[in-house]
């Protein structure tokens, strides 16, 4: 706001100093009426020669030519300060425009960061929410939960533990005793497929040959 009254003062003060110039201008030729009026006031003595007289009017010619190219080239100069002060003013506006513009898009990315750190700071929030809910529940989720098995004497613990090893004991040597036979159902399968690979092989040359003959 501070840069915009700035700008428009400096704008007035322009317009205001082109506005004193030209009435100073433009009362200029009034004057130089009155200087022009002023020989022609005295009292003239009778009746003039020619010469006198054609000598007379040449000069006033004179000095009107050089009166008039003096007040052309004035006006020609205060014509062209004229100008020369619109064209600044011109470009004090497009000026202004422009910082107006940046003005408003740095207030616009001000707005928007002001609103992702809201957002940002409610995702914190939310976070550290969940955390201490979380370390509440930590506690609770560490103690071991009750076995739901009836204790067993320990006479039967024991028994079970023998049954267990006997079975184990018997199914290590079943596995040991099946080895053998799935080894070998093994090899023959590898070695079925081994042929039917070969066979496509064999027939997929003898077609390549045919072909190229």
């Amino acid at each position: 706001m501070t840069i915009e009254k700035r700008f428009s003062l400096t704008a007035l003060h322009h317009t205001a100093l082109a506005i004193c110039v030209g009435t100073a201008m433009l009362a200029t030729p009034v004057w130089a009426q009155s200087e022009q009026a002023e020989p022609q006031s005295g009292p003239q003595s009778g009746p003039q020669s020619g010469p006198q007289s054609g000598t007379a009017t040449a000069e006033v010619e004179t000095g009107e030519a050089v009166q008039s190219a003096a007040e052309e080239e004035w006006r020609d100069a205060f014509l062209r300060e004229l100008s020369a002060v619109a064209t600044k003013l011109e470009r004090q506006r497009k000026f202004n425009d422009m910082l107006r513009d940046r003005v408003d898009i740095l207030n616009h990315r001000i707005e928007t960061l002001e609103a992702e750190n809201k957002e940002q700071a409610a995702r914190l929030e939310t976070l550290a929410e969940g955390e201490q809910l979380a370390r509440k529940a930590s506690p609770d989720m560490d103690k071991p939960f009750p076995s739901m098995e009836p204790d067993e004497p320990e006479a039967d613990k024991s028994a079970n533990a023998e049954d267990n090893k006997s079975d184990q004991s018997e199914t290590s040597e079943k596995s040991a005793k099946k080895m053998p036979g799935d080894f070998e159902q093994f090899l023959d399968m590898g070695e079925a497929m081994m042929r039917r690979f070969f066979g496509v092989v064999k027939e997929f040359r003898q077609e390549f040959e045919d072909n190229k003959v």
